[in-house]
């Protein structure tokens, strides 16, 4: 019996992906920006990571979870996650870095906004929920000795 879903993952993160560009369509002087306009700073190398971070949520999944059916190492796990999380990652350390400087978190537009509570939180999670679906269970981290080092002495015999 061949079991048949009404949506696939891939499927899914299609449709997710609408949402995304939907979202960012929508705010188009929060996404789009120069990070580097007043100097390369730690603020602007932040700003750089957000927007690869909304880039990546929307092509990240689609191409990984592409291929529907195919388990993951881990590390492919781990990739994608650290992929779909940068846009969260990015924010979150943009926050520290306002409130470490300025005594403000500058988070207002998440209660004004509340898309962008789903957009930043919710999205990256759920897409690590779906991953965890392609996860091998029988890749065990594997436990590499260390090389041994053999020294080649060349013994000369003298007469």
């Amino acid at each position: 019996m061949i079991e048949r879903r009404l949506f696939t993952h891939y499927d899914m993160s299609v449709l997710a992906s609408v949402f995304v560009v939907g979202v960012v369509l929508t705010f188009p002087n929060y996404f789009f920006f120069t990070p580097f306009a007043k100097g390369f700073s730690l603020l602007g190398l932040l700003q750089f990571l957000t927007i690869i971070g909304w880039i990546s949520l929307i092509v990240t999944p689609l191409v990984m979870f592409r291929s529907d059916g195919v388990l993951w190492s881990r590390n492919r796990f781990y990739t994608f996650t650290v992929l779909v999380s940068l846009w969260t990652i990015s924010t979150l350390l943009i926050k520290i870095y306002n409130y470490s400087n300025f005594g403000l978190w500058f988070a207002g537009y998440l209660w004004i906004y509340k898309i962008f509570i789903v957009f930043e939180w919710l999205l990256p999670a759920f897409y690590i929920w779906l991953a965890t679906d392609f996860l091998d269970p029988d890749d065990k981290p594997v436990k590499r000795k260390r090389p041994v080092r053999v020294m080649n002495v060349v013994e000369s015999k003298e007469d």
